[in-house]
């Protein structure tokens, strides 16, 4: 898991509490075989494409306020393959529903309740 610094300490340890396995919190130390770009910021993918090694693979479900500006010449010098994931079906539903389910306590500290106001609604 990579991500800004700011509040890094605390996401580092939310992230250990949920299982995950971390590398170093600054950067891939070797690169990745598999990156997942979930952020939806252009800088972000730039990173996943210089940080996975030769044939791997990025898997973005993240969609992008503006158009990423990323060097694809690696992407073809490495032989990357990226592919885009966006869509679900009756299953995806039913397993996620299992998984708030089962997981509601650790979920519930994931989610942050903002009061809505009409200067949102532009």
């Amino acid at each position: 898991m990579y991500g800004p610094e700011t509040e890094g300490e605390a996401r580092l340890e939310f992230a250990r509490n949920l299982g995950m396995r971390l590398g170093n919190p600054v950067g891939p130390r070797e690169p990745a075989h598999h990156w997942v770009e979930a952020s939806g910021a252009g800088p972000a993918l730039a990173s996943a494409i210089t940080a996975t090694r030769m044939q791997g693979r990025i898997v973005m479900p993240a969609m992008y306020g503006r158009l990423p500006e990323v060097d694809l010449n690696q992407v073809v010098r490495k032989g990357l393959s990226i592919h885009g994931s966006y869509g679900y079906t009756r299953e995806d539903y039913s397993g996620g529903a299992a998984m708030v389910s089962e997981f509601r306590g650790t979920l519930e500290r994931m989610v942050s309740l903002f009061r809505w106001t009409k200067a949102w609604k532009r």
